[in-house]
């Protein structure tokens, strides 16, 4: 699936965070074409996956960093 995904994210990027793309985060500039690469390899609906998987994964670490329990999912 080829689409300009990359396009509607830096305009995603815009509304979120302003016209001016030097006060953007930095890391936007790297994480762009990484997202971009990862929908077009995958398509929509598995990068949604994979993204919410990676999303849960951060979640799970902050929590243990947070709690100082480190489970590692063991113990659900």
């Amino acid at each position: 699936m080829t689409h300009d995904f990359g396009l509607h994210f830096t305009q995603e990027l815009g509304n979120r965070f302003g016209p001016d793309p030097d006060l953007w985060p930095e890391t936007t500039e790297l994480v762009t074409p990484f997202l971009a690469i990862v929908v077009n390899a995958m398509g929509l609906d598995d990068g949604l996956r994979w993204f919410e998987a990676a999303r849960q994964a951060h979640r799970c670490v902050t929590e243990a960093e947070r709690d100082r329990s480190y489970n590692f999912g063991f113990a659900r």
